[in-house]
């Protein structure tokens, strides 16, 4: 963590808790979260387990963790008793629902999400930011492969709107979970969370290190065209393992362009 601007991939939502606990002891001081989820995960046990990926929240708070006025949910909708459901507003968090937000994409119309945010982070000495994203915060229409599906999701654009106009937050850290590619459909939820992966490595760009990655990049690209000349010229590739070599360079300069977009240096 003293090292690198991390993004976890999961794996369920019970991942989060531990890197939480890792962040605190690791910075010091609670965190601010957002989170994106169709469900609480505020439970106080789980199916009768003290603790699992429907617990999560509750044990973050309770813990603290994080601090209970900046965590933020988003897009939830799933049914829930009142305690849970509610469980993070009574704390003094926010909770907006998908209902709530829909009918609303762009960043103008979502700004309302954001400034509620960064009031509450510099309402209680500016703690650092936390984003964890459960891919079923989206619509199934959206995201399909995961293993809960709730209709009535978020869309793609809605948190792409929210992700990008967090560049200018003090994010340390984010997690995509809940992508589970046997229950996929033309790979839409691994493409989709491959994106946000990619945007969310862009949060922590700064000018000096947006050359570095533009290095890597460079490097990278060399070396698969290098890799791609000598096995080309000894025979060893056939025309569809070349084509895989070009899916492998173009997303390379991908992951640059889109690094480069969120870290606002087009």
């Amino acid at each position: 963590l003293a090292r690198h601007h991390m993004v976890w991939l999961g794996g369920d939502h019970s991942i989060t808790l531990p890197l939480l606990r890792a962040y605190k002891a690791h910075l010091g001081r609670p965190l601010a979260v957002l989170h994106f989820d169709a469900h609480c995960d505020t439970w106080k046990d789980h199916f009768g387990e003290a603790s699992g990926h429907g617990t999560w929240v509750y044990e973050a708070i309770e813990e603290g963790l994080v601090v209970r006025e900046c965590f933020m949910q988003l897009g939830i909708r799933s049914a829930g008793e009142r305690a849970a459901r509610e469980y993070v507003r009574d704390q003094g968090g926010a909770i907006y629902s998908a209902r709530d937000l829909r009918g609303l994409e762009s960043p103008g119309q979502l700004y309302f999400v954001l400034d509620d945010l960064r009031r509450r982070i510099a309402a209680h000495g500016k703690p650092p930011l936390y984003i964890s994203l459960d891919i079923d915060c989206l619509d199934p229409a959206f995201a399909p492969g995961t293993g809960t599906p709730e209709p009535g999701g978020l869309s793609t654009n809605q948190v792409l709107s929210v992700l990008e106009g967090l560049a200018a937050f003090d994010c340390v850290g984010m997690d995509c979970v809940e992508v589970a590619p046997p229950y996929d459909h033309a790979d839409i939820t691994v493409l989709l969370g491959d994106y946000l992966y990619i945007k969310a490595m862009g949060l922590a760009l700064t000018p000096d290190r947006l050359d570095i990655v533009r290095q890597l990049c460079d490097v990278t690209l060399r070396m698969i065209e290098g890799e791609l000349y000598q096995l080309t010229k000894n025979g060893v590739i056939d025309t569809s393992e070349e084509e895989h070599f070009e899916i492998i360079r173009r997303k390379t300069a991908y992951l640059f362009a889109g690094c480069a977009q969120i870290g606002g240096m087009l």
